[in-house]
């Protein structure tokens, strides 16, 4: 272990003399820490490896709090979520060395190598011969390490579509996790949920629903969400996406969801959908529609508000405010938001909880957007993400 850190210091002082360029060197120690962790596997227990991602999770967290390292870029989480998701595969895989790689060698070396070279053509965002080179190279990790073709073809077309839409170095753990996740599905119906999932995304953007990172982070959550329940996960979710379009339109809006607005009305949902892969529940079900029923209600609540009420109430004091205020009420959107409740609930037996819950979601999301939103604490996407979470939470203690 000792001999881990001496490596790491000699990583970090060679980057520092001999490459000047901050970001070549970001990406270059990444690659020199993470043959570091390849050769020590072969040396350190589970325990002693796990230990030695926790401590430099807690040191890098302390290096960027402190801006004691200049490869912690602003808003940029890589190197603190680096050494978390090894120690999320060394918990998972460590005593399997080929899924152990797998899980980790993308994260390794397609995405740095990808981001060198996408960063030759542009260094403001991703680029094609990026996700081109990350795509080649988890295919031959893949392959080497699977020995299956058609689930490494899955696996790499997968992986890249994450790292994609990934931002601030949030690709780190996420191409991990989703790695994980793809191992422990059966490749057959996975398949015929991706198929799908894809269908559902390109028709979207067909429509202008959705821009491009929207799209493929619908792909993304979707493959796994039509895995875990089928249609009658993904129908009330495709209900509330075209009815929440078309009402929009009432408003003449014709801004397309963006991919923290997918995140924030389906990250609830996805989130319940892995959960239901491992611990199939009705429950789990149960608590999806609840989630769906507050954003649909809120999002009716919006938008009939705004086309036809005259005044908005904001529902801490009740004082006149314009519309579209954030936590603004009025009875004709209160009763908008009734109604798209009660399209969701239909979905479910126990549909008048479904219902009621959905109708809790939409007024605690006013009052989130009342005492956080409007005064900037929060942006509109984190407000619907947590009513919505809190709407599931209440389905989940109601179910029984």
């Amino acid at each position: 272990m000792i001999l881990f850190f001496i490596y790491i210091l000699a990583s970090i002082i060679f980057v520092q003399i001999f490459i000047k360029n901050d970001f070549i060197s970001r990406k270059i120690l990444h690659i020199l820490i993470s043959i570091g962790v390849i050769i020590s596997s072969y040396f350190l227990s589970k325990e002693e490896m796990i230990i030695l991602c926790a401590i430099f999770t807690i040191l890098n967290f302390l290096g960027m709090k402190l801006k004691i390292t200049k490869y912690d870029e602003k808003g940029n989480f890589g190197t603190i979520l680096y050494p978390l998701a090894v120690l999320i595969s060394t918990i998972v895989y460590y005593d399997n060395k080929n899924l152990y790689f797998l899980t980790l060698f993308p994260m390794f070396f397609s995405d740095p190598i990808c981001a060198l070279i996408g960063n030759k053509i542009n260094k403001n965002d991703k680029t094609i011969i990026g996700s081109l080179t990350f795509l080649f190279l988890t295919f031959l990790f893949s392959i080497y390490f699977s020995k299956n073709l058609l689930f490494s073809i899955v696996f790499s077309i997968f992986l890249t579509s994450v790292e994609f839409v990934s931002k601030r170095g949030l690709d780190n753990l996420l191409i991990v996790i989703f790695s994980i996740l793809i191992i422990n599905v059966k490749l057959s119906p996975f398949l015929s949920a991706i198929f799908f999932a894809f269908l559902i995304a390109f028709i979207s953007l067909l429509f202008n629903w959705l821009d491009l990172r929207a799209g493929i982070t619908t792909f993304i959550i979707g493959s796994f969400i039509l895995y875990s329940g089928g249609f009658k996960w993904v129908i009330p979710l495709l209900l509330f996406l075209i009815l929440g379009s078309f009402l929009s339109k009432l408003n003449d809006k014709k801004t397309k969801r963006n991919l923290f607005q997918v995140i924030a009305n389906g990250g609830i949902s996805f989130i319940l959908s892995i959960l239901n892969i491992f611990y199939p529940n009705d429950m789990l079900y149960f608590a999806h529609l609840c989630a769906v029923s507050s954003m649909c209600s809120d999002t009716f609540s919006t938008e009939i508000g705004m086309k036809f009420s005259k005044k908005a109430y904001l529902i801490t004091n009740f004082k006149e405010v314009e519309k579209g205020t954030s936590g603004g009420i009025s009875l004709i959107g209160f009763l908008g938001g009734i109604l798209g409740s009660l399209i969701i609930s239909l979905f479910h037996k126990n549909w008048f909880f479904v219902f009621l819950i959905g109708i809790f979601g939409n007024l605690i999301d006013s009052i989130i957007g009342a005492l956080f939103e409007r005064k900037g604490y929060l942006s509109n996407n984190m407000t619907n993400f947590i009513s919505s979470s809190l709407s599931a939470i209440l389905g989940i203690f109601l179910y029984y």
